[in-house]
């Protein structure tokens, strides 16, 4: 098979991934799905707030799964298996006004 042809010497190399950064883009997409639950009032079904992450914020499946087991076990969001609901606690209400 034929070789890769290495990049041009005038490329840049690949900026490293900043973890702050990272970590402040998954806060603003938490808040975002909390806010997004608190205009629906208060509930949305899970494909929902999936589409809503990938397009608002760019965040795919896995990213998705772990923010929102997260928001769950912070008590911010309440999760009904059967019907593939959130919905907002009082707790995740109040995390928006801080």
């Amino acid at each position: 098979p034929p070789k890769a042809s290495p990049p041009p010497a005038d490329t840049p190399p690949k900026a490293a991934i900043d973890p702050d950064k990272v970590a402040r883009h998954l806060e603003r997409t938490r808040k975002g799905l909390l806010r997004f639950l608190d205009k629906n009032g208060g509930e949305a079904g899970l494909a929902e707030l999936h589409d809503h992450s990938e397009r608002r914020y760019f965040i795919g499946h896995q990213k998705f799964s772990q923010l929102m087991e997260g928001m769950v076990m912070d008590g911010l969001v309440d999760y009904d298996w059967d019907l593939q609901q959130a919905k907002l606690t009082d707790s995740g209400r109040e995390s928006l006004e801080k």
